[in-house]
């Protein structure tokens, strides 16, 4: 769970540099150079989504994960929620596993973040020029098109679109070093950071049939959880 913190400062950092961008015409060659040196050559630049082709649903009869709004099945009879902060519910299974599941409410909404900034018709252009109209379209439109992004697409440093999308994606990819998974069921759409067969601690950023984003953590000790477990909690997510 360390890995939030840490992707909200970088989050914070990339939208600043955005809106540097869209304003400050002078210093825009000097911000962009010195972003392209710090993001372009890290690790999770060059990964990009796989779709996920493991669809197996683990079937196993189990409690309900209830919280926000929010309720999936699981195939966990042991299912508890624990005492945590209001922002978060945790759930804890066996083994020391954890499903946790932070409040909708409080998920940073990075799309809207950047259209908030751009608060007058100037703004707006160059937001739409530089990122483009399509990644701008929704939710999970801009999450794609953040995750897709590498260096090698980019032309030079001045490619203002490209680097800010890598610089989203070193905030957002950090738990996909074993592997970054589009998925789409009928009530959830999004993207998975973690292999289950690799690591015990895995990310779920998705947004809902209304393009909401939510944030799902599957976290292990000494044992983590299956994709067929994984899929049992996203394929049968709702949200009021």
């Amino acid at each position: 769970m360390e890995r939030k913190p840490v992707a909200k400062i970088v989050l914070v950092a990339v939208l600043a540099l955005g809106i540097s961008v869209l304003l400050l015409w002078g210093a825009r060659a000097l911000i962009l150079e010195f972003a392209w040196s710090q993001w372009a050559n890290l690790p999770m630049a060059t990964v990009v989504p796989e779709e996920l082709t493991d669809t197996g649903v683990d079937a196993g009869e189990g409690k309900a994960l209830e919280a926000f709004g929010c309720r999936a099945e699981t195939p966990y009879s042991e299912l508890a929620r624990v005492e945590g902060t209001p922002a978060v519910a945790t759930f804890t299974i066996s083994n020391g596993r954890k499903v946790v599941l932070t409040d909708p409410a409080t998920t940073l909404d990075i799309r809207q973040a950047f259209l908030g900034q751009a608060d007058d018709e100037r703004a707006r252009e160059e937001l739409v020029r530089v990122l483009g109209e399509e990644a701008l379209a929704s939710n999970h439109a801009f999450m794609t098109a953040v995750l897709k992004a590498t260096p090698e697409d980019g032309r030079r440093f001045d490619d203002e679109r490209r680097i800010i999308l890598v610089g989203l994606k070193a905030a957002l990819a950090m738990n996909g070093e074993t592997g970054i998974f589009s998925f789409e069921w009928p009530g959830l759409r999004g993207f998975q950071f973690g292999d289950p067969a690799k690591t015990n601690r895995v990310l779920v950023q998705a947004v809902d049939s209304k393009d909401r984003p939510l944030e799902l953590f599957f976290v292990g000790e000494t044992e983590g959880f299956t994709q067929a477990e994984i899929n049992r909690v996203l394929s049968t997510f709702t949200r009021e």
